[in-house]
């Protein structure tokens, strides 16, 4: 773990502490957790020094993804590297990174059809999907390992939302449902064909 995310990290661990993340509105939470990242991140950098032989390495920087729950809904949080946030209550997830706008594409088609994910296993399904596609189709930039986290809603209205970090053998799970449900869609592809005729094309006189 890098140094920025380990001070990170550590300030969402003493605003926990102090009791900050409770108790107040959402915008107030929000705002305090964006300027303890932006500036635990930024005391991070100021103190960073290149290694030896490669001083002209770029201080390491961070994006990051909070999530929770406040009066009984949902939240997410995208924090910039330069300190500006993007709540996103409205799309239920985030990404970030040089890829976001691959995984922001995807789902916007997904919402297109009017799937509905009311399982966390179908949720993180689509999403290794989104992911995996993306790192297979894009130019440059994109590779794994694929991460996924999900949040489920707490218990009660006083406990934290469990929030759980995909582990090695379930994202491997994940591709191998992923590949059986690609090859389903593979070999009904030619049928849909075979089934239906072509439409007739017509030409303007």
């Amino acid at each position: 773990m890098d140094c920025v995310t380990c001070a990170v990290r550590s300030r969402f661990e003493e605003l926990a502490k102090a009791n900050q993340l409770r108790g107040n509105s959402l915008k107030e939470i929000q705002a305090r957790v964006a300027k303890g990242a932006h500036e635990a991140a930024k005391a991070a950098r100021d103190l960073w020094l290149p290694p030896l032989g490669d001083e002209k390495r770029d201080p390491p920087v961070g994006e990051f993804v909070v999530c929770g729950y406040h009066a009984e809904n949902p939240w997410v949080l995208e924090i910039h590297r330069n300190g500006t946030v993007a709540p996103r209550e409205q799309e239920g997830f985030t990404a970030i990174g040089s890829g976001d706008t691959f995984a922001y594409f995807s789902v916007a088609n997904w919402r297109r059809w009017g799937i509905k994910m009311d399982k966390l296993d179908h949720a993180a399904l689509v999403a290794f999907s989104l992911l995996d596609d993306a790192i297979h189709a894009a130019p440059r930039w994109l590779r794994g390992p694929v991460q996924i986290w999900t949040m489920a809603k707490p218990v009660s209205s006083t406990a934290a939302p469990m929030i759980e970090e995909l582990s090695k053998a379930k994202i491997d799970a994940l591709g191998t449902a992923y590949a059986t449900w690609r090859a389903a869609q593979i070999e009904s592809l030619p049928g849909l064909f075979d089934a239906q005729p072509a439409p007739a094309i017509s030409v303007p006189q």
